[in-house]
This record gives structure tokens, sequence and C-alpha cells, in this order.
């Protein structure tokens, strides 16, 4: 219970004082978001917020390390754990992070200005990045160095995948992958593909966090359950990897799932909607097709024809040898 209120407590015992020119800073940029997005906003009491957060967990943490005296730190999401990693780093110790979904320089956790290694180390960002495989960073926007960079692989995949990853697909299944942020426009092109195409089975796989509302929030895919060659998958009682393995297609934006459909030999389409932009090599290498609406993906549903590609360019097979050295620090 103490961790739990005690920054509560430290909020309300300690101030931010702002200079003036930080004033002025906070002020110009609230100013330009309320008149952008017709909004009301206290950026002043987020920023404060955040860094009182920062400040409380920093102390803690550190006083943690300081007791324990770890020779490592692992984090799954170092932009999430900026007091733990700048507390880490600090007193000197190494902090490596574990990817846990897509990176590209869309992302703004691993993206920086070019030449921002120049300036010397960022006190929030990891020492090294163990990558699924060695297509997920590129140096040019990363400000750590490409020999902290390393590709370990993605033993989770590797192990949960054995199962399905050499089963006969159904070449009539097509594997819709949702996301909140999409899934209104995603579930109308799922729906409409449905009409379109009746010798289709279509799956469309919910992400959990629209398994309760889906009902609520997509009309259409309400309709489509109704509809013989339409399945909704509101839960997580059938692995995903089933369904990549039986499915000759799959279609989403920019889910993780998609780099891992691709490794069961899914034919993939791309809808163009907001996060796209992550998928911008794949569709330039032409490892997967970017469509428009559901008369561009029957269009292109059986002509595309995708570029081969490295399996283990994306998902290598785990490096336990590799794991131990920089363990090691060899």
């Amino acid at each position: 219970m103490e961790g739990r209120f005690c920054p509560s407590f430290y909020k309300k015992t300690h101030k931010i004082n702002f200079t003036d020119d930080e004033k002025e800073l906070i002020s110009n940029v609230q100013q330009e978001l309320e008149e952008k997005f017709k909004i009301k906003v206290n950026l002043f009491e987020i920023i404060e917020m955040h860094i009182l957060n920062f400040t409380h967990d920093y102390k803690k943490y550190k006083e943690l390390f300081l007791k324990k005296k770890p020779k490592i730190i692992f984090v799954v999401v170092a932009y999430e754990n900026k007091a733990v990693v700048a507390a880490a780093k600090d007193l000197g110790i190494t902090v490596i992070e574990l990817q846990h979904g897509t990176i590209s320089n869309y992302h703004l956790g691993y993206s920086y200005p070019k030449g921002s290694r120049a300036l010397g180390d960022i006190a929030y960002f990891p020492d090294k990045i163990l990558t699924f495989g060695d297509y997920w960073i590129d140096e040019d926007y990363c400000p750590i160095s490409k020999i902290n960079i390393i590709s370990i692989g993605f033993p989770y995949f590797e192990i949960q995948s054995k199962e399905y990853i050499d089963i006969n697909a159904n070449d009539n299944q097509i594997l819709f992958i949702s996301q909140g942020v999409i899934g209104k426009q995603l579930s109308k092109i799922a729906y409409e593909l449905a009409n379109a195409c009746p010798d289709y089975k279509i799956i469309y796989k919910l992400h959990p966090g629209e398994y309760v509302t889906w009902r609520d929030n997509y009309p259409n895919l309400v309709k489509g359950d109704n509809l013989d060659n339409f399945s909704v998958i509101d839960n997580s009682e059938t692995p995903l990897y089933q369904f990549f393995g039986e499915s000759a297609y799959q279609i989403g934006v920019c889910s993780t799932a998609i780099y891992e459909g691709l490794m069961f030999n899914c034919k993939t389409f791309v809808v163009d909607l907001p996060c796209i932009e992550y998928m911008a090599d794949l569709i330039e290498d032409n490892f997967v097709c970017k469509i428009n609406n559901v008369d561009d993906l029957v269009d292109n549903l059986t002509t595309f024809k995708p570029r081969g590609y490295d399996k283990d360019f994306f998902f290598k097979n785990f490096d336990k040898t590799l794991l131990k050295k920089v363990i090691d620090n060899e």
C-alpha cells in the first residue's frame, strides 16, 4: 500500500517552480494545442504531474538499486519506465530493453533527430536493445550505435508458433487483425468483403481491448456476425497463431501481429488508415499490398504477388549464446 499512496502524498507536498522562459514556452504550446484541436487543456498541470511522478519514482528506484546493487536492469518498455532507466544509468548500471512490439522511425519512443547520438548519452534511453531480428531498428534514427542494437530472437513466437507453423491453410480464409484506433473502419471493410466475396470465410480477430465493447462500437461486426461466412473472435480461447496457420490471407493496418502473420506465409494487405506509415518499408519492398477500400482489396486479392523475404530478418531463432554474452558484457 505504501508504494501506491506515496506518489499522491509526494505530489501534494511538492511543487514545480517553472522559470519565466518555461512558462512562456508551455503557454505557447498550450495555446497552439487548444487552437488546433478545439479543446481546453491545462498543460502546466499535466507537465507538473509528470515531473513530480518522475522525481518521486527516480528517488525510490535509486534507493532500491543502491540497496540491491544489480549489475543489469532489464526493461520491456523503456519510454514508460523513464525513472527506472535514469536511476540505473546514474548509478552506472547497464539498462537493456527487450523489444515488445513494432519499432520504426515513426515511433516516438525510439526515433530521434539525426545527430542526436553526437550530443552524448540520453538519460532515459537504454544502453542496449535486444530485438526480434535485424529488421527492426535503424541506427540512423536510434540514439545508440548499431553495436548496442542486438538481434536476439523472439523465443515466445518460436515456441508458441511451432504447433501451427506448418499446418495447411484454407485457401479461402481471410483473417482481419483489429486494433482499437482503426477498428470501426476496418470492420466496415471486413463486412463489405464478406458480402462481396461469399465464397471466402472471414475471420475478424478483435484486439483484447475490444472484446467487451465491440457490439456497441462496431455495428458492421454485429451485422456481419449474422452472415454464414463471417466470424467475430472476441476471446483468446483459440491462439492467434492457429488463425494465422489456418488462413491464406491477413488484413490489418499496423499491428505487430501483421509481422507474425508474414511468418506463416499469409498474403498480406494493409489498409490505408492512421498508422499505416509504420508499414512503409513493407509496402515499398512489396512484401505487403496497400489497399484503400474493399474494391481495391477485391481487385488485388488473387493478383497480388508478394516478394519473397527472409523470415529470420523479422524474427530470428532465439540465440541463447548471444544473450549470455550480452549479460556477461563480452
